[in-house]
């Protein structure tokens, strides 16, 4: 056993209103193991889930493997029960996160979405059961608390279902229900696997009001990801994905590494020694091969920028995972051509915990980036998962901690697990504001100086330019400027020109364009303009430039 940190006790009495216990009983379709060894309770012998297999570029896969567990009752209990042969349960993972009276009074008002592929016909009465045996309380559509629309914001249309996608979606709805019974969960369905029904998907859930995502899908990093990153360009929207489970040798994935999203690795998660506690280490099926093949993905990015709030030093664009939660032997409830109980393993599992905790957090409107909160937030708020090591990744030695748990920041568990919810407190920012813009400089080669509030105090994560131009595309809210007379802009992504900035500050701006801008677009006296920085919009006529 790792020994890794210990907190509280297993035994709590603020748990009583969600107490289970397990009986072992015959699971539909089978009996599940009354015995399993440790081996098994990392995810050996897991099967993955049918969406779980490889996917073509452009489309996602899941990331999650199962095995069949006995039926849980969840009779009355005067404590909340540790059984690791039995699996993790709603008030454990609340006992590890310290989380048990935030999740019995806090979240409310905070609609947590779920983003999937495809449909899940028992979503509803899969979920109503797990609550139930749980001690949850009910989150129903009747109540409101519970909504399923497909990939439009529409209810009755669902996609066509799919067994290993539904069994996603059911861990899903489980996992948010298990941190923040008190939130509201909207399941959006997306009509395919396609990154493009899944950014749909995401930005329906958006338009109807989710202040946090869920995503337990990706695929390996390719090249022109950066198009996509657009689609989680919401600021102040806790978007979260998994990391991957293909252990380090997996490979980063996508969309985890986007700059505007939370990165999930996974833990597992022991009991402490003398029944006090628990213990932590980064999440590996050691027996998935040499090196191992299952486990918490992670790495450096190929392809995007390093976002300002992330500053570690080997890796210079950005790494996955920014934070970690129990990715094995947790039981979830799917009955879709499926027997209903399962041990649950992957980054699938840990990203929608994420997902509560955010939830149970209730974090106003803002405009930047959720996890950049995780980076800035004291480490006592975090349990430092310092055992563990997800494949090999030297040389050079500076590379360690992309595979390797360690004091401080490391690949494969971020900042580590969470200690309440205070590493998920984003703080409130008021919305950008403008007070003057000013031009400077010739026609050929131009300044442009914003001066205004609430700028944030570095600049939105940029990306290179199309066409090989020097200069940074800021995404759709970030920082743009658009020549109406003209008809071209600067700052979008493939735009060909880009923008450079000079200084920034939370109160004053000034950039210029890319090499591109000499080829695609020219400025003058008298020109039309509408300009947008952090989601703000401004607009007026050009005047100060000379030639």
């Amino acid at each position: 056993m790792h020994v890794v940190r210990v907190v509280g006790t297993v035994v709590s009495t603020a748990l009583l209103t969600v107490l289970a216990t397990v009986v072992p009983m015959a699971a539909a379709g089978g009996q599940g193991p009354s015995a399993r060894t440790t081996a098994q309770e990392a995810g050996a012998g897991a099967s993955p889930a049918g969406c779980a297999r490889p996917a073509a570029p452009g489309h996602a896969r899941c990331y999650l493997s199962v095995q069949r567990a006995a039926a849980f009752t969840g009779a009355n209990a005067p404590a909340c029960p540790v059984d690791v042969t039995a699996g993790y349960t709603a008030c454990n993972i609340q006992s590890a996160y310290g989380l048990a009276a935030l999740s019995k009074h806090d979240g409310k008002g905070t609609t947590v979405a779920v983003v999937e592929a495809y449909d899940d016909p028992n979503a509803t009465s899969d979920l109503a059961v797990y609550r139930a045996t749980s001690h949850l309380p009910a989150c129903t559509s009747a109540s409101g608390c519970f909504q399923k629309v497909d990939q439009s914001g529409v209810q009755a249309t669902y996609p066509p279902a799919t067994a290993g996608w539904a069994q996603e979606a059911s861990l899903d709805l489980d996992m948010v229900s298990a941190v923040c019974p008190n939130c509201h969960i909207l399941l959006v369905e997306a009509s395919s696997s396609g990154f493009g029904d899944l950014t749909a998907s995401l930005n329906e859930a958006v338009a109807l009001g989710a202040r946090v995502i869920s995503d337990s899908w990706g695929n390996g990093e390719l090249g022109g990801e950066t198009g996509w990153d657009g689609s989680f360009d919401h600021p102040g929207v806790a978007i979260t994905f998994s990391s991957g489970d293909g252990a380090y040798q997996g490979g980063v994935q996508y969309p985890s590494a986007s700059p505007y999203v939370t990165s999930v690795g996974g833990t597992e998660l022991t009991p402490g020694t003398g029944g006090k506690g628990w213990t932590e280490a980064a999440w590996v099926n050691v027996q998935s091969g040499s090196p191992p093949t299952q486990g918490s993905g992670s790495g450096c990015s190929a392809y995007e920028p390093k976002p300002a709030w992330q500053t570690d030093t080997a890796c210079p664009r950005r790494m996955t995972a920014d934070v970690s939660a129990v990715a094995a032997n947790v039981r979830s409830y799917d009955t879709y051509q499926a027997s209903g109980w399962y041990y649950s393993f992957g980054t699938s599992v840990s990203s929608p915990i994420v997902a509560g905790m955010y939830g149970l957090a209730g974090n106003p409107a803002g405009n930047g980036v959720p996890a950049s909160a995780l980076y800035g937030a004291p480490a006592t708020d975090f349990h430092d998962i310092t055992v563990g090591s997800t494949g090999t990744c030297t040389p050079p030695a500076s590379h360690r901690y992309f595979c390797t748990a360690k004091k401080g920041y490391d690949g494969p568990t971020g900042r580590g697990t969470p200690k309440g919810i205070g590493g998920f407190l984003v703080p409130a920012t008021p919305p950008a504001s403008v007070s003057s813009v000013t031009f400077s400089g010739s026609a050929a080669s131009p300044t442009i100086t914003l001066a205004g509030a609430n700028f944030g105090p570095y600049p939105p994560i940029g990306q290179a330019a199309g066409c090989s131009t020097p200069g940074d595309n800021y995404g759709t809210t970030g920082l743009n400027f658009a020549d109406t007379t003209g008809g071209w802009e600067a700052g979008q992504d493939g735009d060909c020109i880009g923008i450079a900035v000079s200084a920034w500050s939370s109160s004053s701006i000034t950039y210029s364009f890319g090499s591109g801008y000499a080829t695609y677009g020219t400025v003058a006296d008298g020109d039309a303009f509408a300009l947008e920085v952090e989601g703000t919009s401004v607009s007026g006529t050009v005047n100060g430039l000379t030639g």
